[in-house]
């Protein structure tokens, strides 16, 4: 959900590839890294990319993480990147995990400081962030 260097994805022409890149890395998800590697039911189901004004937020890709390699992380300070399978291209389909891609998303606000740009939801609703 990363909302700071817009404009980087064309919503007329969202290539799957440049989609994927934006989405997968760099999250602040640090304080939450401890829980999934040690409770695999406890790590997200998907990784949700939005893009839009905030009265109007769209999904513009969402990645299946039930098949990533957890062990692979990208790990920079208290950002972290997602493994992407590097051997070919990220295609549309990959990008439309449980087909969220495209809906809007309302009733979320977020602001341009970097933790706050991550929400975290579990079947009871928002997790708070661990501190």
């Amino acid at each position: 959900m990363a909302d700071i260097e817009r404009g980087q994805i064309d919503p007329l022409d969202p290539s799957p590839v440049a989609v994927a890149d934006r989405i997968r890395r760099w999250w602040s998800l640090r304080p939450w890294l401890a829980a999934w590697g040690q409770e695999q039911a406890a790590r997200p189901l998907a990784l949700v990319g939005l893009s839009g004004r905030p009265a109007y937020r769209f999904v513009t890709g969402a990645i299946d993480l039930q098949a990533i390699d957890w062990s692979a992380l990208e790990v920079d300070g208290s950002s972290i990147g997602f493994p992407f399978p590097a051997d070919h291209p990220a295609t549309d389909d990959q990008l439309d995990a449980f087909q969220l891609r495209g809906r809007v998303v309302t009733g979320i606000a977020f602001s341009n400081l970097k933790h706050e740009l991550v929400r975290i939801y579990g079947p009871g609703g928002l997790i708070p962030r661990p501190v």
